[in-house]
């Protein structure tokens, strides 16, 4: 250290120090022993003579009080010996040597305990702050899992109502009800939309794996509730379609029957009647055909309402029945006019006009509304898959909600989804 003094040092101004030293004597008193040979003792070295050495005892002389000469010529050997000895017992003592150094050590200590502790207090204040930035975070997703829940619960309504609706059977009398959850499921949709964006908000932001296991749960809750209500739409306009096809189908069936009960009348007519019952029948049979145009017109709004149905069969039987029933009335007129070449070409072209109807109404399904329903069955079942397996993942996520936040869903009210 800079402000460090040896204790062994020396000064140009100081006299040196030595326990070997013995008082200066008084030079006017005595004289002092010369080192020299007794013959060069009359005439003492002038340097010597000039540093007024101090009488010195045999062997008792330290190395620190002679005055340090290395360019002195040939010294003899008795101040060489005593150098020698002098060397050694002024040498440092390690001992000594080590007294600054430990003096050092607690200054060394306390530097590193600082440094500890500034470590410390600067580790415990970014903890601490990233542990208040985490809870802040998790505050503000929780707002977005609120909202998400909120918006999940609204969206219900017509989530149950579609619900309930497919799980009803089709009806005339239900299809105003089934129009009006149609109309509501784009608004719900985007409901549903604002919950999912809401909800992955909220996993973005959590970090514990029971928060971001929650929000996936809030996040499946909305994301299948929107394709249960994508799938669902798809088979409520099925429904309606498939309704108003049956209903287009029953009214078209109705004329069918109807016309096919007139005409067997009226070919009996004809063929044991007389001449005003052959009037009555073509009469009769005239009529038959607007009303079996009629029915013609409700099958093409059946197969426009519902194009998956085919409704090929009818549209052939009815094709035929109209001809054939104009040949009737050919034939009828026929002999009316009493012109038998046309009368015998009538009743044959009549004859395979009414075979070719009778196998046409063969090829007539006896259970008419397997024209629809199958159709209806094939033309639903990607959407029935794709809603069950929503409504099943639904009711998963609806479940660990209630059961993490123990709140209860409309939908889990309404049925076990």
């Amino acid at each position: 250290m800079s402000d460090y003094q040896p204790r062994f040092s020396r000064s140009a101004d100081a006299e040196p120090e030595s326990r070997l030293l013995k008082p200066l004597p008084n030079t006017d008193e005595a004289e002092s022993p010369s080192l020299l040979p007794d013959e060069e003792a009359a005439e003492p070295e002038p340097e010597l003579t000039r540093l007024s050495l101090p009488a010195l005892e045999a062997g008792a002389i330290s190395a620190a009080d002679a005055p340090d000469a290395p360019d002195a010529p040939d010294a003899p050997d008795a101040i060489s010996a005593i150098s020698a000895d002098d060397d050694q017992e002024d040498a440092l003592d390690p001992d000594e040597l080590d007294v600054p150094r430990k003096r050092r050590w607690p200054i060394v200590i306390a530097l590193v305990l600082m440094a500890i502790l500034a470590a410390g207090v600067f580790t415990y204040l970014y903890l601490s702050a990233q542990a208040e930035q985490r809870e802040a975070l998790r505050n503000e997703g929780y707002k977005f899992l609120d909202e998400a829940i909120a918006l999940i619960q609204e969206s219900d309504t017509v989530v149950i109502s579609l619900d309930t609706a497919i799980a009803t059977e089709v009806k005339q009398d239900n299809l105003g009800e089934r129009k009006i959850i149609l109309d509501r499921v784009p608004t719900t949709l985007d409901t549903l939309s604002a919950a999912v964006e809401s909800a992955q908000a909220a996993l973005d932001l959590f970090a514990s794996d029971d928060d971001r296991q929650l929000a996936e749960h809030v996040l499946s809750a909305a994301l299948n509730r929107k394709e249960m209500l994508l799938s669902g739409e798809v088979i409520i306009t099925r429904d309606i379609e498939a309704m108003n096809s049956v209903v287009y189908f029953g009214q078209a069936w109705e004329i069918i029957v109807n016309a096919d009960t007139e005409f067997r009348a009226t070919s009996e007519l004809s063929r044991t009647g007389g001449y005003r019952e052959l009037l009555e029948a073509i009469e009769r049979n005239n009529a038959l055909l607007p009303y079996l145009s009629r029915a013609q017109e409700q099958i093409e709004l059946a197969r426009d309402a519902f194009r998956e149905a085919d409704y090929s069969t009818i549209s052939d039987y009815l094709t035929l029945r109209i001809e054939s029933i104009q040949l009737a009335i050919e034939a009828d007129q026929a002999v009316l006019d009493g012109d038998i070449v046309t009368l015998n070409a009538k009743n044959a072209e009549f004859d395979l006009k009414d075979a070719a109807a009778v196998e046409a109404a063969g090829r007539i399904p006896p259970d008419l509304l397997s024209l629809i329903v199958e159709a209806y069955d094939a033309a639903t079942a990607d959407a029935r898959v794709r809603y069950d397996s929503a409504r099943a993942n639904a009711a998963e996520a609806d479940g660990y909600i209630r059961e993490y936040l123990g709140v209860a869903t409309q939908t889990a009210e309404h049925s076990q989804l």
